[in-house]
């Protein structure tokens, strides 16, 4: 599981843990985008509206070196009321 850096709290979007696991592999946008073979423009994107294809996440999480479920948060549990 991702944590925040600031405080011992689970981060919730694509976009937090994407920009975290960035950082700490000290690249920028550009080199991250150079080292998954995507645009920068795709970077930019899942960094600030928490929006990647799969295929997307499969190769930042790759030019990252963690997993795809490390950069994407676990979604709530269904709430749907005819589940009952």
């Amino acid at each position: 599981m991702f944590l925040s850096p600031r405080k011992e709290t689970y981060m919730d979007t694509l976009s937090q843990r994407l920009m975290v696991a960035r950082r700490r592999a000290g690249l920028t946008q550009i080199q991250l985008s150079v080292k998954a073979g995507i645009s920068v423009n795709s970077v930019t994107t899942a960094e600030r509206f928490s929006f990647a294809t799969p295929r997307t996440l499969e190769k930042l999480a790759k030019a990252l070196g963690v997993r795809v479920g490390d950069l994407v948060p676990p979604t709530p549990a269904s709430t749907n009321e005819f589940d009952a």
